[in-house]
């Protein structure tokens, strides 16, 4: 799981701080003195004031559905558009900006 926390425009992963214009990035697994090229990936960092009015949007329409179905709908809708969302921390995020 990549893990990202964000504070005021700059990126933490994994520990490490990662500036906003870093958006390309390949991750190894080292072993000794070798290192494996896992995958590349360009990092996304979406303006959380847009993604919340956005997601606000697409919740209003989903009133009648139970919490799952609304997490499951949103999850979706992030990895069309975003790419996949871990669904634990999507969950923490609705609960924290959609109480």
């Amino acid at each position: 799981m990549l893990s990202v926390s964000n504070t005021y425009d700059k990126y933490v992963i994994f520990g490490y701080l990662v500036l906003p214009g870093i958006l390309f990035v390949k991750l190894f697994f080292m072993e000794g003195n070798k290192s494996f090229l896992i995958k590349e990936f360009n990092l996304m960092f979406i303006d959380q004031k847009s993604l919340k009015k956005e997601i606000g949007v697409f919740l209003t329409y989903m009133k009648n559905k139970s919490s799952d179905e609304r997490i499951n709908l949103v999850i979706e809708y992030l990895n069309e558009f975003y790419g996949k969302p871990n669904k634990d921390n999507v969950e923490v995020w609705l609960k924290e900006n959609f109480k």
